[in-house]
């Protein structure tokens, strides 16, 4: 629940939800390493994902693939390298 709220609370994040891909999703998980177990419900589950201890990159999966994302950092520093890597990734909803 903490990486959860932390996506939305920590200071520099990227203020949206954007859907992504299956091809965007394997992106992420490619590069990133789970930060934490993720939530499983009927209806699908929620990931994390990160480098650092004070960033996380939330995956929400719905069925029938509907992918949404949202991505947060304590730090600036840290964040920018979040975006850097990110910007271009999904579409707003």
């Amino acid at each position: 629940m903490a990486q959860h709220h932390a996506v939305f609370a920590l200071p520099f994040n990227n203020k949206d939800i954007l859907r992504i891909s299956t091809d965007e999703e394997h992106l992420i998980t490619s590069v990133f390493q789970p930060a934490c177990l993720p939530f499983q419900y009927a209806w699908g589950g929620t990931y994390f994902y990160g480098r650092h201890v004070d960033d996380s990159i939330m995956i929400m999966e719905y069925k029938d693939d509907d992918l949404n994302m949202s991505y947060a950092s304590g730090s600036q520093k840290h964040y920018a390298e979040l975006h850097d890597l990110l910007e271009g990734i999904g579409e707003l909803i």
